[in-house]
């Protein structure tokens, strides 16, 4: 489906973000999975700025949808192989396939063959793909003028041989990494691309925080919250460990945990991990074919759950609440009625939005030295991080500011400054627009002057 004509404005850029093919997005946007957020804010922020924005996403039915809310254009495309890759992802963990699947070319092939096929017709001066790397060589031999940006929100390019990333990045004009982190990690394995990586943080959602008192009422309840997915990596089995201590000290304090419950599949990351303290997440997986089997496959979604709650200690029982998932514009209310934001993620986190977007509430956070977080928070001054993988470091911490609500406050309103200095999305658009255009312009001197 070909756009309907709008005017553009003098250098103004087609810009077409491709989200993983498991991403939905639908305007008017109501929220979504951190990727589609970040597609999303990037796409609006873009469109504000006068670029014509184009994003590609999923969809579960059986035909192309393409929406234009005036401003960007979503098309959303059929994944009928998504049943089949979400087993086969989850299959892979019992034999620790190497490579992962999720690196391989057939790895949904036919989603970025019609994206190919759109951009030969219609072509973009910048193609922005999040994630899956394999598929830039299809997407350059249909668009060979375009700037191709390949946008990295984890570790994934490192799980792949050199035969299936190699020809990859050599097509990428400029890659982005999420997080200082992730960019070091890459540039540390491929050198090559230092002079071609750049680090764009992801964004905060607009909101109202709450104005937080030093001292809240005497009979109100104190509630630690826990935003994210509940599974291993993040560590929730370390803040319920955490949580025992805190329970007998402090009868008053709740825990809320706030997300989706399911196993990260063994592939994604622990197939390809040599971190001492990701191998302390293996007994969640399973040892021996039946047990594998159980956690990772039948029981994917009640394993890590079966183990937080055999976990809870006789006096926190009652006080520890498993709350689901839920939309991302009902996450507020959570924030609002939070006490401290924690977050214990065990593996190196490529960025941590839930954190930013605690700190963007003026929730004081407490966390863990992880991968990306340390850029987030400032320990000591915009939040407290303590070791990974430590219960008693994160009791120890979370009792501390329990004990002094005036310190607390204090980490509080310097998070909300920093959240809002660093991570608003005008900021970080403005950032990558900048981008953008020098890759565009590196892109025509390579190329050359047309003919």
């Amino acid at each position: 489906m070909v756009d309907h004509p709008r005017r553009r404005q003098p250098g103004a850029l087609r810009v077409v973000i491709v989200l993983q093919p498991w991403d939905t997005l639908r305007l008017p946007f109501t929220g979504g999975g951190s990727l589609a957020i970040v597609g999303y804010r990037f796409a609006e922020n873009l469109a504000r700025r006068g670029h014509r924005v184009v994003v590609y996403c999923g969809r579960r039915g059986a035909r192309a949808e393409s929406v234009d809310d005036g401003r960007i254009t979503v098309r959303a495309l059929p994944t009928p192989a998504q049943p089949f890759f979400k087993l086969c992802d989850r299959l892979t963990g019992m034999w620790n396939m190497s490579p992962p699947l999720m690196t391989q070319k057939a790895y949904y092939r036919g989603y970025f063959a019609r994206i190919a096929r759109d951009l030969a017709r219609e072509g973009a001066d910048v193609v922005h793909v999040l994630t899956l790397f394999q598929h830039v060589p299809a997407l350059r031999q249909a668009c060979p003028d375009a700037a191709i940006v390949l946008h990295m929100e984890g570790e994934t390019v490192l799980l792949a041989p050199d035969e299936v990333v190699a020809p990859a990045l050599r097509e990428v004009d400029l890659v982005i990494g999420c997080s200082g982190f992730i960019v070091s990690r890459i540039t540390e394995r491929f050198p090559e691309m230092g002079a071609r990586s750049a680090v764009v943080w992801n964004g905060i959602e607009p909101q109202q925080p709450v104005e937080r008192s030093v001292n809240p009422p005497v009979n109100r309840q104190r509630r630690l919250l826990f935003i994210g997915r509940i599974s291993p990596e993040k560590g929730v089995h370390v803040l319920v460990a955490a949580f025992n201590r805190i329970a007998s000290a402090y009868p008053d304090v709740h825990l809320d945990l706030v997300g989706d419950a399911g196993l990260l599949p063994y592939s994604f990351h622990l197939g390809g991990s040599s971190d001492a303290l990701d191998a302390t997440l293996l007994r969640f997986y399973g040892s021996s074919w039946a047990e594998k089997l159980r956690r990772q496959v039948l029981g994917n979604r009640e394993s890590y759950l079966a183990d937080l709650r055999a976990a809870i200690g006789a006096e926190a029982a009652g006080r520890v609440h498993f709350v689901g998932p839920k939309p991302h514009a009902a996450l507020a209310a959570y924030l609002d009625r939070a006490s401290l934001f924690v977050f214990p993620s065990v593996w190196n986190e490529p960025f941590g939005m839930p954190v930013a977007e605690a700190m963007a509430a003026g929730l004081t956070v407490v966390s863990t030295e992880s991968g990306g977080i340390p850029e987030i928070v400032q320990s000591g001054e915009s939040g407290v991080l303590v070791p990974r993988g430590d219960p008693d470091a994160l009791a120890d911490a979370i009792a501390g500011l329990l004990d002094d609500p005036e310190r607390s406050h204090r980490l509080g309103v310097a998070g909300r400054t920093r959240a809002e200095t660093l991570f608003a999305w005008d900021v970080l658009t403005a950032r990558l627009e900048g981008f953008y255009r020098t890759a565009v312009a590196r892109r025509a001197e390579r190329d050359g002057p047309s003919a």
